[in-house]
């Protein structure tokens, strides 16, 4: 696949040789793009099928807030999930708890929580 973008200086497709790399695209400046794809191979396109992807690329994060509020209390060895929500200039807003990094100001009391091992077998 050959991938494009309406306006290459919002978002580029990298269109990388490489196939792991292939299908990224690159944000270069705020705006909006519609992404697609054609086969090279059939000439059939995203476009033509319905399939296209719009891209909006949204300035920095203004700030980012923990949704659960007030003291929480925990039983030893328990577990609490935590949602972040990521606020954006000119109202944009999304859902960022897998990809805010956790911390604690008492990590010897509080701590994230690590994936447990699984055996191979």
């Amino acid at each position: 696949m050959v991938c494009a973008s309406s306006d290459p200086s919002v978002g580029k497709p990298t269109n990388d040789v490489v196939l792991s790399e292939h299908a990224r695209v690159l944000a270069l400046a705020e705006g909006t793009a519609i992404l697609s794809a054609t086969d090279p191979l059939s000439g059939l396109t995203s476009t033509a099928t319905g399939d296209d992807v719009t891209l909006t690329v949204v300035p920095p994060l203004e700030r980012c807030i923990i949704l659960n509020t007030g003291p929480i209390a925990l039983i030893l060895d328990h577990e609490y999930q935590l949602t972040a929500r990521g606020f954006y200039p000119g109202g944009f807003e999304r859902n960022l708890t897998q990809q805010v990094v956790w911390s604690s100001a008492a990590p010897a009391i509080l701590r994230r929580r690590t994936p447990k091992a699984t055996a191979a077998g």
